[in-house]
């Protein structure tokens, strides 16, 4: 008799052992189901976010050329008889043309060397003093930054992307 209940604990512990082992395998099964959804929702939350960032640098190109349009059609008057009277002077209009490339992209955290412009009045003299630049580009941050040139009524823009 003392068999019997050796093998009938023995039966038991292996019937425990058997069910402790499926519920391990059962948890296992819902945990990784669980990760995957999280990462799925992850990539989805990173591509909302990127979407987001590109409406964002949309948005700020569009500002950009609005500015740039606002400073092409309303100069102030000052600026308007200081541009007219020495393009006058010079024989007619001041031609601006970007040296380089018109879009870049360039690494975060590297140097950024500008290209630079000509410029020439209609009579062929040079220009450049004439050109003021606004250049906010940021080589810290990603981004897309412009790079505006503009005399007179004149206005060209390369845009610099910092990736």
């Amino acid at each position: 008799m003392a068999r019997k209940s050796k093998k009938n604990y023995l039966n038991i512990f292996l019937f425990i052992l058997l069910i402790s082992l499926i519920g391990l395998i059962a948890f296992k099964i819902y945990d990784d189901r669980k990760k995957d959804d999280n990462n799925s929702n992850n990539k989805t939350e990173v591509k909302q976010d990127n979407n987001e960032n590109k409406k964002e640098e949309k948005k700020d190109i569009k500002k950009e050329e609005t500015k740039v349009n606002d400073i092409t059609e309303k100069p102030s008057e000052d600026q308007n008889t200081e541009v007219k009277n020495e393009t006058q002077r010079r024989g007619g209009n001041v031609t601006l043309e970007l040296l380089g490339e018109e879009n870049i992209t360039i690494s975060v955290g590297s140097d950024y060397k500008d290209a630079g412009f000509k410029a020439k009045y209609s009579d062929g003299s040079d220009a450049s003093s004439e050109v003021d630049i606004d250049n906010s580009v940021d080589t810290s941050k990603a981004g897309t930054y412009t790079v505006t040139y503009y005399a007179g009524n004149s206005v060209v823009i390369r845009r610099v992307t910092v990736e």
